[in-house]
């Protein structure tokens, strides 16, 4: 195998058979047809003068003729790079050396923004580095004036696939702004037709759509992003009582999709470069409208999806949470309304007039049981100390049971040594306690105060 060759490129081959007496004939042959013949000479040599594709594949033989010996042969396949071809011959397979689009000569269509960003990327079909050498890449600009190369630093190659990122001007226009130009090269040649790129203004991204409150989270479907990377936006702005709650988003919003009317300035702001999808975990109790945009280079969509007066109440003590202390934080008051007020008046009052009947019933049953405890003997006059407390045990008659009383001083002015007697008859005499006991007499001294019974 000889090769790779370009096409149109020349050639030159020799065959050297040395050392023979007499010298042997050298030929050059392809197929049955002599190119060349060297008489007389050990070295035979073939000059194409350029390659045609058609000779891709060709094996070329040379031979050697020694006078009295057998002849020798080596053959020599020619291997060959050359442009694009659509039409393939049968009796030959051609390789494509040249580098040429993965999409052919279609015209691809980018979105941009004046003074904005836009990426690229490419795919070339081209022969394998061993055989063709590696891949090369560069990128040109087509603006309104000139043609501008691109710096190599924002271009990145990976194998048959390059990228780039270049800067759009600033510029006012609703037609293209511009054409971007992908070029490849091997040791074979350049690519004969750059892919092209056409960039087109993009247009503002459609609003999210869909949206809804669950589990403390806003989530909404994707619009349309108009060509160009979207991110979303979450504006939560505070609905105050007494103040109007539209049921429609005003016509006239501003550059913030703000209406001046019924709605308080945004309290909070978040924002989601993926999925229109926003935690409410960090608003405090109340009621709340949520504005969410989709936003490009080129701007926020025109309008945004809207909920109204969305009630918020505090999102984490519904949350399971292992292993810690669960709090419920109670929702904001309501204003009363005057039904409620006169109920509640008339339920206070029913329950102050129960309370007082009820407060009324314990203290005549407080007296009553008084006055029946109070039933016994008074043995001392006045002249008794408040500090002095006389107590009286008796043991009457058989089957009696042994009472004491205790003068507490919780009388106002005079102090009395109530004596309680257990008058039922044939009651069963205390354990322990014998005939002569219950008989006997007993004395007590109180604070040099004597008080007696006798059986």
């Amino acid at each position: 195998m000889a090769g790779p060759f370009r096409e149109g490129q020349k050639l030159k081959l020799i065959c050297r058979a040395p050392g023979g007496k007499p010298p042997p004939d050298i030929a050059w042959y392809h197929g049955d047809e002599r190119l060349s013949i060297a008489r007389d000479s050990s070295v035979c040599q073939l000059s194409i003068a350029a390659l045609s594709r058609e000779m891709s594949g060709a094996k070329l033989r040379c031979r050697v003729s020694p006078p009295l010996l057998q002849m020798q042969a080596r053959d020599v396949i020619l291997k060959m790079y050359y442009g694009s071809r659509r039409r393939v011959d049968k009796e030959h397979s051609y390789v494509e050396a040249r580098p040429e689009c993965s999409a052919g000569s279609v015209v691809q269509q980018l979105a941009g923004a004046p003074g904005g960003e836009v990426r690229a990327r490419c795919s070339v079909s081209a022969p394998s580095t061993r055989d063709a050498g590696p891949l090369r890449f560069y990128w040109t600009y087509n603006g309104t004036k000139d043609v501008l190369p691109i710096p190599a630093s924002n271009v990145t190659v990976m194998g048959s696939t390059s990228s780039v990122i270049h800067g759009l001007p600033q510029v006012d226009s609703d037609q293209d702004l511009g054409w971007l130009a992908c070029w490849a090269s091997n040791d074979v040649g350049n690519q004969r037709e750059p892919c092209l790129f056409r960039i087109m203004p993009a247009a503002y991204p459609e609003p999210p759509s869909n949206c809804e409150v669950e589990d403390g989270f806003i989530r909404c479907e994707p619009g349309h992003d108009g060509g160009l990377p979207q991110r979303f936006i979450l504006e939560a702005l505070e609905v105050r009582q007494h103040e109007p709650v539209r049921n429609q988003l005003d016509a006239t919003m501003n550059d913030q999709g703000i209406s001046g009317r019924g709605l308080t300035e945004a309290v909070y702001r978040a924002s989601n470069e993926v999925t229109p999808q926003f935690p409410l975990d960090a608003l405090s109790p109340g009621r709340y409208t949520f504005l969410i945009y989709s936003e490009t280079p080129r701007g926020r969509s025109l309008r945004p999806a809207a909920l109204h007066s969305i009630p918020i109440r505090n999102f984490e003590a519904e949350v399971d949470k292992p292993d810690s202390l669960q709090t419920m934080t109670p929702p904001p008051p309501q204003a009363v309304s005057p039904d409620n007020s006169v109920a509640l008046l008339v339920g206070a009052s029913l329950a102050l007039v129960l309370l007082t009947i009820l407060t009324t019933l314990c203290v005549s049953i407080v007296v009553i049981g008084t006055s029946r405890r109070n039933v016994g003997v008074s043995m001392y006059g006045t002249s008794l100390s408040q500090s002095i407390v006389p107590t009286v045990v008796v043991r009457g008659h058989r089957g009696s049971r042994v009472l004491a009383a205790r003068w507490s001083g919780v009388l106002e002015d005079t102090p009395l040594a109530v004596l309680a007697l257990d008058a039922r008859q044939n009651a069963d005499t205390d354990s322990g306690h014998s005939d002569g006991d219950i008989n006997e007499t007993e004395l007590i001294t109180h604070e040099n105060m004597e008080t007696q019974t006798e059986p």
